[in-house]
């Protein structure tokens, strides 16, 4: 959601999203606008709102990519961002309160971080457990109302992250294990109003019924 309240939608896991397409829905006149293509593929792209209001997208070109993109709110056009340090495909990236930005890198332990001020991904600190199942999948993560960060596992493990606060490196910790050895298996989830997760569950290796619903109280 941009800031003037218009909604931009990149890239797609399947399909012609693919080729490098973006829109935006503009909600007061219920119409959607084709951006100028990006020139990269977008595929499971991970994005977040910037501090000065533009969007940052890990296109996720097929075969790895270490690229970003930029998508400028007001020219309504695309340039390359900073490098990442590893290839974010089926990421989960999380704003941190500091305005930098947090993910655990595709199907490994480390972690890397976004720095507004440097502009400039640097690395941070070691998770616990590979949260990725092998097939490189990855649940959602969220800044919860206490000032972590809760990082679901696509296999039955969780990490809880404490932010340092500065460029220095945060600290990781193994969060509750998911019951019934379940997974989010490229599974949403979302958080409620008393700041509770709601998670969708299922199978660690598999994406097949049936989906569990689960609440993570922090």
């Amino acid at each position: 959601v941009l800031r003037d309240g218009r909604v931009l939608i990149a890239g797609g896991e399947y399909g012609s999203g693919t080729n490098g397409s973006a829109e935006v829905y503009q909600p007061t006149n219920d119409t959607w606008t084709l951006t100028p293509p990006a020139g990269v593929i977008i595929s499971d792209a991970g994005s977040t709102v910037l501090p000065n209001g533009n969007v940052m997208v890990a296109p996720v070109e097929e075969g790895g990519s270490l690229d970003t993109l930029i998508f400028n709110i007001v020219s309504n056009t695309w340039s390359f961002g900073p490098q990442l340090l590893v290839d974010q495909n089926e990421s989960s990236w999380v704003k941190l309160p500091d305005q930098s930005i947090l993910t655990i890198d595709d199907n490994a332990t480390t972690s890397e971080r976004y720095i507004p001020s440097l502009n400039q991904w640097i690395p941070d600190a070691t998770v616990p457990v590979n949260l990725y199942n092998d097939k490189s999948e990855l649940g959602a993560a969220f800044l919860l109302p206490n000032g972590n960060v809760f990082f679901i596992g696509a296999v039955n493990q969780t990490a809880i992250y404490t932010p340092s606060g500065t460029t220095n490196a945060g600290s990781w910790a193994l969060g509750p294990a998911i019951p019934n050895n379940l997974g989010a298996n490229d599974a949403p989830a979302a958080m409620m109003v008393n700041g509770k997760i709601l998670c969708a569950l299922g199978s660690s290796t598999n994406q097949v019924a049936p989906t569990y619903f689960y609440e993570y109280d922090y």
